[in-house]
């Protein structure tokens, strides 16, 4: 049986990527993975290593690829609800990839990983936190990746609706994440409309008259999954089976959890008395709901100690989170062998609850309901490190008149029933996983908003920026009952001559500059509002369906919509922790190693804190690699992007039209073959590749190209260069291209949807100016007609699945730009 095999090899490569041997549950996941078998849910207490379900899941694949019988999806997508500091899921998958990439050639894991895609190894990106997106899952759709990423840069993706993306990546990335896809839910419970939402994209999808291509799957995960994550089966779990020591040691650590009944007026006062009483407890945790409150609680100890307060916050800034890690102090409650001497105070909202391996002696909460607290108390003795450790919940009096919820009052009622000791209930991971938390204890599960064929086939259409008909994605990732509306804001020093930009330029430099998360700070609109009331300029907001626009500060500042991008000139706004501040300096945007911005006005080039001349800029870039120089109003004054030089694999320099053309079809080919693609659409593909850049042989493009000269050998890009965008006017190449092919109706659609048009049709500054209007719209028409067909056909992820490889290819042969 194939069983008897494939455990000796899980035990000794689970070993290898993890450091210890795997827990009963997870041979009994690996062996559920290899016979194609993928539960819908998996229901395990705090402690019980869960997120080895990637290791799982990668070894379950590696083992199906060694017995050439491939049914698992090839990237696995780790949903999380929280922004975090330090992601144990991301930390592990990174750790995974550097011990295969050390790996001997021969070695079972490298060859077979090596042999499923193009690039070879394994992959793993970031869409969350203090990381940023490298792009290593959707460069490659071939690629074994990891992804782990939030609901809602996951499920606004997942929607094609990607929060922070260019129009033109949407489809590509809703494709890759919604085929050749298991997705992990993790702590499911906290994001119930998103765990519906990903059940019905999974019934969606197996409408399609043509039979998918590519697997897409959901788990949901949890210590306290809901009835509607366990309504499609459980994954069998029995802590009795397991014989780890190390299992008994964190499942039973002990852990007492008292309480504190106070006036209203008295629990932020109550929470910093109980943080500062002098014990031998000396890492000490404190969570409440608001940021105001972290900041309240910090100030105040920090003012009682003369000591340093770390705070965590879903609002910081990705700068100051990812540098948080950096801090000796906080490594301490990272620690399982803690060395401090002195008390050591960290303060923290519902960021720090799931997701990140920090552990208390001492936990002080303000009331929230079931899923949160038992979240926060996973958070106290997590290593069982420690003989005891004590949690104080600090809430206001429980009386007729009190203003806590009918969940709240069950919280409390759930939390007195356990059993107690020392004092106070036991709250062990034990008594929690085998005592659960009832459903009326939970908070209130968000009305779920309405998801129909119709809501997805209008959310495919990245063509059109603005559209009232189109369903609000915030309700559908968080419930009809919203969420308070927060936006994100950076500064950029070079927002003034983004101001003289037309709308093109600013999405060419944005979308090559990118506003890296680690530059991002979130905030509510209220706040930001208040915080910049007394501030005045001009700022550029890039809206969540990709729209950059001007706005007054702070005149239009209540006109800007939820998880929107607010970018902002130093001087105006600050940071505070890492949270916005008034008045502070907020031009900090350092830490970025691989990228570089130039600003050059006639014979300067300022840039790095420095001016170059002319031949030290030219040494500069013979080290490095121009990305994209833009011109800015005049010839005189130019932005421009430089990125460190990497080595590739493939060819990046290619210019020339038709060896970009030949290149690129070979690169749809190549994908074809490792993603088994079957042999008609491969055809089609390659056709599609052959023809998707000829428009660029109109004679607009060229002349823009070569400053306004026509060359006798048509250029497919530039580098180093710049496009005379005045010249083209809007014209889209991909529309021209449309043109020159025949009747090949999947290749068409193919090609007009490369860049994000096409789906469903052009804007008509698109249209080619050598052609009669007529035949410009009717060929305009032609398309939306073939995209509905084409969409109905494959469904809306089948067909942006087959646009992404060709766009996969496109942008391997351009050097990734």
């Amino acid at each position: 049986m194939l069983e008897k095999p494939s455990l000796p090899f899980f035990d000794q490569q689970f070993s290898l990527l993890t450091g210890h041997e795997p827990y009963r549950w997870q041979r009994g996941l690996f062996q559920e993975f290899i016979a194609g078998r993928v539960t819908a849910s998996l229901s395990l207490p705090t402690g019980a290593g869960k997120t080895n379900v990637i290791t799982c899941w990668l070894l379950g694949l590696v083992w199906q690829k060694l017995q050439a019988t491939v049914t698992l999806a090839r990237r696995l997508v780790w949903v999380v609800n929280r922004r975090k500091v330090v992601d144990q899921t991301s930390d592990l998958a990174e750790r995974i990839a550097d011990t295969i990439e050390k790996l001997p050639a021969d070695h079972d894991l490298r060859r077979a990983l090596d042999s499923m895609s193009l690039t070879g190894g394994i992959g793993v990106s970031t869409l969350r936190g203090e990381h940023e997106d490298n792009q290593e899952w959707s460069d490659d759709p071939s690629a074994p990746a990891i992804i782990v990423g939030t609901v809602d840069m996951v499920g606004s993706r997942l929607l094609l609706s990607g929060y922070g993306l260019s129009p033109r990546q949407r489809a590509q990335d809703g494709a890759l994440l919604a085929n050749d896809v298991l997705l992990v839910n993790d702590e499911a419970q906290i994001s119930p409309a998103f765990a519906r939402l990903i059940r019905l994209i999974e019934d969606a999808r197996s409408k399609a008259e043509v039979p998918l291509l590519k697997p897409f799957v959901t788990m949901h995960v949890s210590a306290t999954l809901d009835e509607s994550s366990l309504a499609r089966g459980v994954f069998p779990f029995d802590p009795a089976e397991e014989t780890s020591e190390h299992f008994w040691k964190v499942y039973t650590a002990k852990k007492t959890l008292r309480f504190r009944e106070v006036e209203k007026k008295a629990v932020l006062d109550t929470i910093f008395a109980e943080a500062m009483k002098p014990s031998e407890l000396l890492r000490r945790i404190v969570f409440v709901r608001q940021p105001k409150d972290v900041k309240f609680i910090a100030r105040a100890i920090a003012k009682k100690k003369k000591s340093k307060v770390l705070t965590v916050t879903g609002t910081m800034r990705g700068f100051e989170r990812e540098q948080l890690v950096n801090e000796p102090m906080f490594r301490q409650f990272l620690s399982d062998a803690p060395t401090l001497t002195e008390p050591a105070w960290l303060v923290c909202t519902s960021a720090a609850e799931v997701g990140i391996d920090i552990s208390s002696d001492l936990l002080v909460m303000d009331m929230d309901t079931a899923e949160h607290l038992t979240q926060r108390l996973g958070r106290v003795n997590r290593f069982g490190d420690l003989a005891a450790a004590v949690a104080v919940l600090v809430h206001e009096k429980n009386t007729a008149v009190s203003k806590l919820s009918d969940a709240e009052r069950n919280t409390l009622d759930y939390l007195h029933s356990l059993p107690q000791q020392d004092g106070g209930a036991d709250v062990s991971c034990k008594t929690i996983f085998e005592n659960p938390a009832p459903a009326e204890a939970q908070g209130k599960r968000p009305a779920v908003a309405t998801f129909t064929e119709r809501d997805l086939a209008l959310l495919s259409y990245t063509s059109v920026r603005h559209s009232a008909t189109k369903p609000d994605v915030d309700s559908l990732l968080h419930g009809a009952e919203k969420n308070p509306p927060y936006i994100e804001i950076a500064w950029r020093e070079e927002l003034p001559q983004l101001l003289a930009m037309s709308d093109e330029e600013r999405e060419e430099w944005l979308s090559s500059y990118r506003v890296l998360a680690h530059e991002r700070l979130r905030e509510l609109n209220d706040e930001v509002s208040q915080i910049l009331g007394q501030s005045h300029g001009t700022a550029l907001l890039v809206e969540s369906d990709g729209t950059i626009r001007e706005i007054r500060i702070p005149d239009e500042l209540t006109s800007v919509d939820r998880e929107s991008l607010l970018i902002l000139p130093p001087g105006i706004g600050g940071l505070s922790s890492g949270m916005l501040a008034e008045g502070e300096n907020g031009n900090d945007v350092s830490g970025i190693a691989d990228r570089f911005r130039f600003i050059a006005e006639g014979n300067t080039i300022r840039g790095e804190g420095r001016e170059f001349s002319d031949e030290e800029f030219k040494a500069f870039l013979r080290q490095n690699k121009l990305v994209v120089k833009l011109r800015v109003g005049s010839e005189e004054l130019n932005l421009i992007h430089v990125v460190k030089k990497q080595k590739k694999a493939r060819n990046t320099s290619t210019d020339w039209l038709d060896e970009h053309l030949a290149e690129v079809e070979q690169g749809v080919r190549d994908l074809c073959a490792k993603l088994d693609i079957p042999a008609d659409l491969t055809e089609e593909l390659a056709l599609a590749a052959r023809m998707h850049d000829v428009g660029k042989k109109h004679p607009n493009w060229q002349k823009a190209f070569n400053s306004g000269k026509m060359s006798a050998r048509a250029i497919a890009k530039l580098v180093g260069r710049t496009i005379r965008q005045s010249i083209l006017a809007g014209l889209r190449h991909e529309f021209v291209s449309l043109f020159e092919m025949d009747g090949n109706v999947l290749a068409k659609q193919v090609v007009s949807a490369h860049h994000a048009w096409g789906r469903p049709h052009f804007p008509q500054r698109g249209y080619d100016p050598a052609r009669p209007r007529r035949e410009n719209a009717a060929m305009n028409l032609e398309n939306m007609r073939r995209f509905a067909k084409l969409q109905k056909k494959y469904g809306v992820y089948g067909l942006a699945y087959l646009e992404a490889i060709l766009r996969a290819a496109d942008v391997t042969a351009s050097g990734g730009e």
